[in-house]
């Protein structure tokens, strides 16, 4: 009788095991699709989001509304290009701009 009895405990828990493994199961399967559904929508929204930053950012717009501003396009002799990050070799680097470089070739110092 006691055989009986461990046999049918053994085959009971084998079967809430099974159902159990099944719960989980479903409960995992929706919430791969909630993550799927939320990819999508997050990839969709990202390109939005770059169509919307090209758009922002070309050019022609830029200039449009600087000129809308009464801005003007530079003069030859308004325009400078700065180096922002000079590496130094010694492991050091150091920020140096167009006005300090040019402090420099011409013999000057600069605090």
């Amino acid at each position: 009788m006691g055989a009986a009895l461990a046999l049918v405990a053994v085959l009971v828990c084998g079967v809430l095991g099974v159902v159990w493994v099944k719960v989980q199961l479903v409960s995992v399967s929706y919430r791969l699709d909630d993550l799927r559904t939320l990819r999508t929508d997050v990839e969709k929204l990202n390109r939005q989001l770059k169509v919307e930053l090209a758009s922002l950012t070309a050019l022609a717009r830029v200039e449009s509304r600087a000129t809308g501003l009464g801005l003007a396009p530079p003069a030859a002799g308004q325009l400078r290009l700065a180096r922002e990050y000079v590496g130094g070799g010694s492991g050091s680097a150091s920020l140096r701009t167009a006005w300090e470089e040019r402090l420099i070739a011409d013999g000057k110092s600069f605090p």
